[in-house]
This record gives C-alpha cells, sequence and structure tokens, in this order.
C-alpha cells in the first residue's frame, strides 16, 4: 500500500465532503473509481458552518414577551464551542447569564445561555456534540422595546475547538422578522375647512411597518379629535382608498 499527503488551504464557506475519485493513466490505465472517504470530521473538505441558520420571531407588539426561535444545521459535528448569536439590538431584556432556552436536544445546548443587552448577543456553550446534518430547534424569549423599530440583522459564528466564521442568519418574513416591532412609520391627520358651523372632511394618512391583517383583529383608533358637533354613532362613514381592509364606516366618540 503506498501512502502520500500534500497540504491544501480550506474555503471559507462550510460545504459538505464531495465524492472523490482516483485512475492512473499512461501505459498502464487504471479506469477510474469513486475512494472511500473517512468518516465524520475527517472526511476530505468537509468544511465547518451553518447548513442551515435560521431566525424568526412570535410577537411584533411593543412592550410585550417575545418568543425567538432559531433553527440551526451544521456541516460538521461541533464540541466544545460556544455558538453565539449577535445583532439583536433593541430588546429590553438585561444582561442574563442564565436565560431560559428552550429545546429538545437540550443534551447538547444544556437549559440555559447567557444575553448581553448591549449588543443583542446570546451565546449557547455546547454541553455534547451537535451532530453534523441535524437540525436543531431552540427558542428563547426577549422583551421588546415599549418604541416601534425594524428587524436588525442576526449573525451567528462559533469559537472554540472548531470555528465558524461569522455570517448573517436568514431572517423571517413579514411579522416574524426577530425583534420587527410594531410600529407607525408615518401619521398625518388634516382637514378641508377651518369654517365654522360648516361639514369638515378629516382625512387621516399612515404607514404601518408590519402586516395588518382581519385575522389580527387589529382596531384602529385616532384620538383627540374634540369639539366638533357630531353626536357619537356607531356606523361614521368612511371615504377609504382601502375600504376592503378597513370596512366602510367606523365608530365616532364625540368626546374625542
Amino acid at each position: 500500500m503506498y501512502v502520500f499527503s500534500f497540504t491544501i488551504r480550506n474555503p471559507e464557506v462550510g460545504q459538505s465532503s464531495q465524492p472523490m475519485f482516483i485512475e492512473t493513466q499512461g501505459i498502464v490505465r487504471i479506469p477510474r473509481i469513486e475512494m472511500e472517504r473517512a468518516q465524520g470530521n475527517s472526511a476530505p473538505l468537509l468544511i465547518a458552518g451553518f447548513k442551515v441558520k435560521n431566525i424568526g420571531q412570535s410577537n411584533p407588539t411593543a412592550s410585550a414577551p417575545n418568543k425567538i426561535t432559531i433553527t440551526l444545521s451544521s456541516f460538521a459535528s461541533l464540541t466544545g464551542s460556544n455558538i453565539l448569536i449577535s445583532g439583536l439590538i433593541g430588546s429590553d431584556t438585561r444582561d442574563d447569564g442564565n436565560i431560559q432556552i428552550n429545546c429538545s436536544h437540550s443534551s447538547v445546548f444544556g437549559e440555559t445561555g447567557r444575553w448581553l443587552q448591549r449588543n443583542g448577543t446570546l451565546v449557547l456553550s455546547l454541553v455534547s456534540v451537535m451532530q453534523s446534518d441535524t437540525q436543531y430547534i431552540l427558542s428563547f424569549v426577549l422583551m421588546n422595546p415599549a418604541r416601534s423599530q425594524a428587524s436588525p440583522q442576526a449573525s451567528i459564528e462559533a469559537v472554540g475547538q472548531i470555528s465558524i466564521s461569522k455570517s448573517a442568519m436568514t431572517s423571517s418574513g413579514g411579522n416574524a422578522a426577530p425583534l420587527l416591532v410594531a410600529g407607525f412609520v408615518h401619521a398625518e391627520i388634516g382637514q378641508s375647512t377651518p369654517s365654522a358651523e360648516t361639514n369638515n372632511t378629516i382625512t387621516a394618512f399612515f404607514s404601518v411597518n408590519v402586516l395588518i391583517s382581519a385575522s389580527l383583529k387589529a382596531v384602529l383608533t385616532i384620538a383627540g379629535l374634540s369639539g366638533s358637533l357630531t353626536e357619537s354613532t356607531s356606523s361614521l362613514m368612511l371615504k377609504f382608498n382601502s375600504s376592503s381592509i378597513f370596512g366602510s364606516d367606523a365608530r365616532w366618540h364625540q368626546q374625542g
């Protein structure tokens, strides 16, 4: 048996080990065959990296508990490493060295992690081997801030015996985007006339940073319109460019 070795430089991104072949050419030709590869992390050109790195949330409401859910899968088995999920900036959850982690694989991730509020980082210390090509789903709860915000870009990396360079996670879309907190992007109101004892059309313009649908049973309230002569009614007619969303009438309270 002949044995030789050589050194090459691994790529920057994770990948699975691919089939490899051997053959000879020349006067004595040996047909090409697939080589038997080493198993596990010894498989040639298996590069550590996160195959799946998804993140989402349960609740975009301001000042409300919000379950952050993370789905992970790795090309290589990981052991003796810390997984850092960063960029979750804006929550009202203070530093916590024992934040509760919910996961069906608690034997891998343990039951707690370390939360750092300032840079929005969750540190997960592996307590046993995170197997390759295995999907892990874990979650933890943060408190949303009182003010609205766009979803920040979350990143993930691993440090320790096997390191994985920092890279962007794949965020869920819509209201499930992590740490997207609902709020008004624009809100403006005006009137058609200042004349006394005259019908006056009030026009409101607004936009929001989340999806609002009938299934969410959202109620839009505009307050402070005090002083009008229009009596309270449950069927104030609306002129709307989105009547299919809000309907054609509204409830009016004269007191404003």
